[in-house]
């Protein structure tokens, strides 16, 4: 009899040798009442888990911030990717582990349980297409099903577009649409296709507020690694490039860490406005592109919650870097440039502004000056 591991959103069942638990075959699991809550739900948490590693990872590589700590990767900060690395190895696990779980709810779970609703399809073909997004930014090719060939990035990105037509077609929530909507935005845009990743992004633009998030459970082992690495450890795993300090931490913690998980956003409306900005800037329309811009400013971020926050036992270095700027000094972004204040904040002085969401120091003035 097949034997399946279920991964519950609250805990991942282990057994031993000498337990038989009849709920672990895969038969008996699908005869199980809601076994598709069960595994929706642990697809959720294979999110979760997907996200900290794409995240940890893709911030050391962007240079968003810098590696203080061995638990991390070692070279991704000079930037050195090489496909013998485990850290790549472990991103591809993850993000084939959420693909064929959704795999999995499409072809099994969901057909086999009555009670299966319409938004739990919805979210195991957003699952799937999300792996196979995931795949196509992160990776020149991966497979798109078990065992089988690797596809190009591109053939990844496009293949996810079906399955998130499919996760749009069975969902009834509207902002939940709009959210698929804005993947679609950015995959077009990453395929090259501006026409669509532009009228995509101008139907998204429609709500101001959108925000569509995967959530973390520090209490049953799938804490934020970002927010544990920025803010919670005591070892200030991770720095912020000098000029990024302002904008850090954005995830943090209030009393008990386990209980004050921060959420991560996978699309927000912010992403749709830029998509535009750019293919306007493409198109030579510079002045479409600055009004969108400052529509941005005006519309979303400037409604962006923003709070006060002590972070005055953060060093910000990492305690174990002499050129990194503890106390509030002015920086500047190219070789001749002026020097300019607000980027790098002494956490020393009293509370700073967090901004949880998204932040920016771009200016009305600053746009308007731009030439593009």
């Amino acid at each position: 009899m097949k034997k399946t591991y279920i991964y519950l959103a609250v805990l991942l069942l282990t057994f031993t040798s000498c337990v038989d638990n009849p709920n672990v075959t895969e038969e008996d699991f699908l005869e199980n009442n809601n076994s598709a809550t069960s595994w929706i739900m642990g697809i959720k948490r294979q999110l979760a888990l997907t996200m900290n590693d794409i995240v940890i990872n893709s911030e050391m590589v962007s240079d968003n911030y810098f590696n203080n700590y061995t638990l991390y990767n070692k070279v991704y900060d000079i930037p050195q990717i090489d496909y013998t690395d485990i850290d790549g190895n472990s991103m591809q696990v993850e993000i084939g582990a959420l693909r064929e779980m959704a795999e999995y709810a499409l072809e099994t779970v969901l057909p086999s349980d009555p009670d299966a609703t319409t938004q739990q399809w919805s979210y195991a073909y957003f699952a799937k297409a999300y792996a196979l997004i995931l795949s196509g930014e992160n990776f020149t090719g991966l497979p798109m099903n078990s065992n089988s060939e690797a596809f190009t990035s591109s053939e990844l990105l496009e293949a996810s577009l079906g399955y998130l037509d499919l996760a749009i077609e069975n969902e009834s929530d509207a902002e939940t649409i709009l959210a698929y909507q804005l993947l679609k935005s950015r995959v077009y845009r990453s395929l090259g296709d501006r026409a669509n990743a532009k009228s995509l992004a101008q139907t998204v633009i429609s709500n101001n507020s959108l925000l569509f998030i995967v959530e973390f459970d520090g209490t049953n082992g799938v804490p934020n690694e970002i927010q544990n690495a920025t803010f919670t450890a005591s070892e200030n795993r991770f720095a912020p490039l000098p000029r990024l300090d302002f904008l850090d931490p954005k995830f943090f913690d209030l009393g008990t860490a386990s209980e004050d998980q921060k959420s991560l956003s996978l699309a927000k409306v912010e992403e749709a406005y830029l998509i535009l900005a750019e293919a306007y800037t493409a198109e030579n329309n510079l002045e479409m592109a600055k009004s969108t811009l400052n529509n941005l400013l005006d519309n979303v971020i400037n409604s962006r919650p923003i709070m006060y926050l002590d972070d005055s036992e953060e060093l910000r270095n990492g305690t174990n870097r002499q050129d990194y700027p503890t106390t509030s000094v002015e920086v500047s972004f190219e070789s001749g440039q002026e020097f300019q204040s607000g980027y790098v904040l002494d956490r020393q002085e009293g509370l700073i502004p967090v901004y949880t969401v998204s932040g920016t120091s771009v200016t009305h003035t600053d746009i308007d000056l731009q030439k593009m």
